[in-house]
Order: structure tokens, then sequence, then C-alpha cells
């Protein structure tokens, strides 16, 4: 971390390294540095000698995540805990089922307190088994940003059964239970001598549905702030009117083979893209050779859609909106296409060759679900992304279009 105290007494200003050092950092972190140094996830096996051994990669905790807490529970109801993981990066929660097979026993524990606290918060169990006496605590908050089940869960072998279980509860007092079967989950109120047994639920496990593989080299990315085309490019695409319709403006080279075949393929569906309400304007980056490049075009898409060649300064401008959305794509990927609403804001962006019906599919989704709930993945999402419109405005400037700068001054 970029930190430093005052070096003198009274020193208001921030001293230069560490303003520096926050610089050097935000590069990296642009350049896709990890905070975690890329590390695998780490799990020790406690081998009762004072020892641990490193069992990572055998129990398949191993991943590559950015993990910030983890918690266990016994989630799928069979009597063993399962572990939950919670990231920083994608997937932000991971399940983990414990399904080893064995003949291995059980037993766990749910304290009720009465002149105790209900939830029975530092209560301690101690069971004795097979000749051997396990302790667990009831604890609230017991890890980094995560909580385990405060139900106690103790593992057994094979052959053992319970001799005795003794409950100390906070505030002062115990009671001992036993002997009770093992493979069960009890219910202890405080003061009451009985232990209840807990029916197990077994909640229904569904998988979600695998995303559908993208091309190889195709990435589509769907703004969860959609963001306004600037006056250059509007002008240059509509003239003086405004858009009415969704259009996919497609950046192209004559020097690039997956843009014919795309183009090909938006050709042959130019019919089912007009249904869908989608228009297409090509936006051709050769300034080499205009007459080929118009034939060019003409002859890859059928001259099915019209084509809008580019200037060097629209190409800066359309790559610094690009840059503003992904901060690794320096350069601009062809093909690459924006999906952009009848008001005239991207929607979509695809790096990579995208099928016509890609385009569909996103114009209908698009349609039906709001920007912050849009992400490339499943699952609920719970905070909209901010837009860096001070810096795209910056940016702008900088290359030296105040007048697209001005709309993203706010």
């Amino acid at each position: 971390m970029a930190s430093q105290s005052p070096t003198a007494a009274g020193r208001t200003e921030s001293p230069r390294d560490y303003v520096a050092g926050w610089a050097t950092l935000n590069r990296q972190m642009d350049g896709g540095a990890s905070w975690s140094g890329s590390e695998r996830n780490n799990a020790f096996l406690n081998l009762g000698d004072g020892t641990f051994a490193d069992a990572s990669a055998v129990l398949g905790i191993d991943f590559m995540d950015d993990a910030r807490a983890v918690v266990t529970t016994d989630w799928d109801g069979d009597g063993d805990l399962d572990i939950w993981l919670r990231n920083r990066t994608g997937p932000q929660l991971r399940l983990l089922r414990n399904d080893m097979p064995g003949d291995r026993h059980w037993i766990a524990f749910e304290l009720v307190g009465k002149q105790a606290n209900r939830d029975a918060i530092g209560a301690r169990v101690a069971v004795e088994a097979g000749g051997r006496r396990m302790v667990r605590t009831v604890t609230s908050g017991d890890g980094y940003l995560a909580q385990s089940s405060r139900r106690l869960h103790f593992g057994l072998a094979a052959g053992d059964e319970i001799d005795r279980v003794t409950i100390s509860w906070p505030l002062g007092g115990s009671q001992v239970i036993g002997p009770i079967p093992v493979d069960s989950l009890y219910r202890i109120r405080q003061g009451t001598p009985e232990a209840e047994r807990i029916a197990r639920v077994r909640p229904m496990l569904r998988s979600a549905a695998p995303a559908s593989p993208r091309p190889l080299g195709s990435v589509a990315v769907p703004l969860r702030t959609p963001l306004p085309l600037p006056p250059s490019i509007r002008s240059h695409v509509w003239g003086a009117a405004a858009p009415t319709r969704w259009t996919a403006l497609n950046l192209w080279s004559r020097t690039c083979v997956p843009c014919r075949a795309e183009l090909g393929d938006w050709s042959k569906n130019s019919e089912a893209l007009q249904q869908a309400g989608i228009d297409v304007v090509g936006i051709g980056v050769d300034d080499d050779d205009p007459e080929a490049s118009a034939k060019w075009f003409a002859d890859a898409s059928g001259g099915a859609f019209p084509d809008r060649p580019t200037s060097a300064a629209h190409r800066e401008v359309i790559r610094a909106l690009i840059l503003n959305v992904r901060r690794l794509d320096t350069e601009l990927v062809l093909p690459t296409t924006l999906l952009v609403d009848d008001a005239g804001a991207i929607q979509v962006i695809y790096l990579g060759k995208t099928s016509a019906m890609d385009l569909i599919a996103s114009r209908a989704h698009m349609a039906k679900v709001a920007p912050h709930q849009r992400s490339l993945r499943g699952g609920r999402w719970f905070f909209a992304m901010p837009r860096d419109w001070s810096g795209l405005a910056a940016q702008l400037r900088h290359l030296g279009h105040p007048e697209d700068a001005a709309i993203y001054d706010k």
C-alpha cells in the first residue's frame, strides 16, 4: 500500500513520494495487477501434533480467485460441513459441497439460552466419544466479513459412540446430556434435561445453467451505465437527424479477415435485424484508399448496409470511449461493434466477431433489463458501476475535442 507518515511536525502538504506511489498503484491496477498477487487459496490440515499439512490442491480449494471470506455450514443437510467462499472477483460466491464417501459419523447441536442470551453466544460444548474429548464454542462473527453457522458440528470416527455431552452456559451453569445416538442434529435448551432431535432439511440444490460459449476471441460488454455518443460521432453517423432506432456501429478494416465473415453473416440476416429494430452502419477505419475500402465493404456486406468511413479524429474519439469502459484496450480491436440505442447511447460493446443472432438477443434483453441489473454473469448485483465522466471529458479535451468533452461534464 502507498502510505507515509509526516516526516516533520506540522507538515500538511502531500509528500511527492506518497502521491507518486498511488499513481503507480493505479497504473498497475489499470493493467490488470492483482491485490492478492495472484495467489491461490490455501487450506491447511491440522495433523493433531502441533503441525499442519498443505491440503489445498487435494481438497480442490486452491482457486485463483481473489477470495475474501469463508464460512462452514451443513448446507445440503447430509451431516458434513460444506464451505462457502466469498470473492472480490467473479464468481463472487462459490459453494464447495463436502461429498466425501465413507462410513464416518457426526453429531451437531443448536443451543438455545434462557438465563443466558437466546443464541447462546459464548456457550461451550464438550463431546466425549471414542476416548476423545472435543470442544466447540458458539461464536458470533467468527471470521473476516463472515459468520459460519452457529450450530456446533463434531466429526466422529466410524465406530464412535457418544458417551457424554457437557454444555457450559454463559453467565455460569452447566448441564450434562448423554449418551445419545450419533448422526443427528439436536436442539438443547438451557435448563431442559432432554435433547430435542431436529429433522434434517435437505434443500433442493440446482446449478445454474452454463452460459453458452461465445466464439473464441469474442467478448460482449453490456454497459451497466450506458455511454452517450458525443456530438462528433452522432453527426458522423446520422448527420443532423437524431437516431430513431437501435444501431449497430461496426468498426471494420479491409485487412481484417473476421470482419468480412461477420458482415457476411449480418448480410444474410439483414431482414431479421430489421425486424428486430436494428440498423447496421459500417464504420471503416482505413483511410489509405477510400475507393478500395468502399468496394470492399459493398462486397463484404452484399450492399445491405451503409458505410461511414472515419477520420483519424473519429477513431481517436471512439478509442477514448472504449478505453473509458475497458481500460486494458489501448488499441482498437477489429471487428468492434457498438450497439447503440434509439437515444444515441452505447448499450453493449462487442469486441471480436459477433453474430447477427447475438445482436438480436442483446437488443431484446436490453429492452427488458434495467442497466444497473446487467452483468457478464448471472446472479444478483447490488451496486451500479459509476462511470468516470470527468476522466472521459479530460481525455477528450487532452486529445483536442472540447465539444465532445462538454457533454460529459457532469
